[in-house]
């Protein structure tokens, strides 16, 4: 068996054919730190929304590395400054881009349930879409409209959006009551929102 690491700092592991994965998971472990050294040495920063082995994306309102594994079981999880992800399950942009999409539902529906418990208020639907300057809504029937690019900032900009959405199932515009009822649950919105409306 042989682990390859190109300039671009993509690993490569070269296996003989019918040798079983837990094996090669096993070697591949075993070189964990001559494979972390060599990519020290390779590595090139890409952009932050370069969806590829050696890129980068920004989740949380941090740039993590994509680093692809060699398990068969589906896997999307952070730790510390990478993001692990089944090279098998996910090998494309596409595919990636739905696994984030899937991450993205996840996390802010966990957020609006969160505020919507702490606030005492009920929302109908939660609904998630790609846009390009809009970063929430709240209609009058209670259903909350997200951007689905919100997973790129920092939990607590993401927070003030919800926050702010709910707020609305109170107050249609924005008054000094509604802004009011914003602080009170946000003490320091006023900073979250100058960094969401800079983004536009």
């Amino acid at each position: 068996m042989q682990i390859r690491i190109d300039q671009a700092g993509s690993v490569e592991v070269v296996v003989p054919n019918r040798l079983a994965i837990p094996s090669v998971q096993r070697f591949v472990n075993s070189k964990q730190d001559w494979i972390q050294r060599a990519l020290e040495k390779t590595r090139v920063r890409k952009p932050v929304y370069k969806l590829a082995p050696d890129g980068y994306v920004r989740l949380l309102g941090e740039d993590k590395r994509i680093v692809f594994t060699l398990s068969a079981q589906r896997r999307f999880e952070i730790y510390e400054s990478d993001l692990f992800l089944s090279r098998r399950l996910f090998p494309t942009e596409s595919e990636f881009n739905l696994l984030l999409k899937q991450f993205a539902q996840q996390y802010l529906n966990e957020r609006v349930g969160f505020w919507g418990k702490k606030m005492g208020l009920r929302v109908n639907k939660v609904t998630l879409r790609n846009q390009r300057s809009r970063w929430g809504s709240c209609s009058r029937q209670g259903n909350i409209s997200l951007n689905i690019k919100l997973i790129h900032f920092a939990s607590d900009v993401i927070d003030y959006v919800i926050v702010h959405e709910l707020c609305h199932l109170q107050h249609m515009n924005h008054s000094k009551s509604f802004w009011r009822k914003v602080e009170q649950y946000l003490p320091n919105f006023r900073e979250l929102k100058k960094v969401i409306r800079e983004s536009i």
